[in-house]
């Protein structure tokens, strides 16, 4: 009786571990099913997140761009202002030159081209034509900065003079190259 108990009872078991088996399997089935949708729906959102980080990757690009061409103008902008403040120091120092008769300094430092009518006191800037003497005391009058004008051939300042109230100011250009290079000396009411 024994052994008729106990293969009754690895029956039942065999038949447990059966059904327990059966069932799991079609619990694994489903629980299988639902990993696929939840890897696809991964899938959809890397696929999202992919495009995403390519258009940010453009827009970075772009932006990296853009701060260069800034970096760029305001390296630009620097250079220039330097380079004006240097052409502002020399037009100043041109005018110093003349005043205190200096005249070997404006040909030999600065290149400046000019004839002199001493019985006078009169300079003549020879670089352009058709510009006439000019009395070397009024560049010792009080000045100041007319204007800056910039174009692709380069800058022309152009200063104020305030010699005689009743006469007006008188302007005086310097005009310089791209390189900054003074290119002649001119002069109006």
């Amino acid at each position: 009786m024994e052994v008729l108990f106990l293969k009754r009872i690895a029956m039942i078991c065999m038949l447990l571990i059966l059904l327990v088996g059966c069932s799991n399997h079609s619990n694994y089935t489903k629980e299988i099913e639902m990993l696929n949708a939840d890897i696809e729906e991964l899938k959809k959102q890397n696929d999202a997140l992919t495009q995403k980080n390519k258009q940010l990757d453009e827009q970075n690009i772009e932006l990296v761009e853009k701060i260069n061409q800034l970096e760029e103008r305001s390296s630009q902008l620097d250079t220039s202002q330097a380079s004006l403040q240097i052409a502002d120091r020399t037009s100043r120092q041109i005018m110093k030159n003349i005043v205190n008769g200096h005249f070997d300094i404006l040909e030999n430092e600065f290149m400046v081209e000019f004839d002199l009518n001493e019985a006078q006191d009169e300079i003549l800037f020879t670089r352009l034509e058709n510009n006439s003497y000019f009395p070397t005391n009024l560049f010792g009058a009080p000045m100041y900065v007319a204007y800056i004008a910039s174009t692709e051939a380069g800058t022309d300042i152009a200063y104020f003079i305030s010699y005689n109230p009743n006469e007006g100011d008188i302007l005086v250009n310097f005009v310089y190259d791209k390189l900054w290079n003074l290119q002649y000396i001119s002069w109006g009411h």
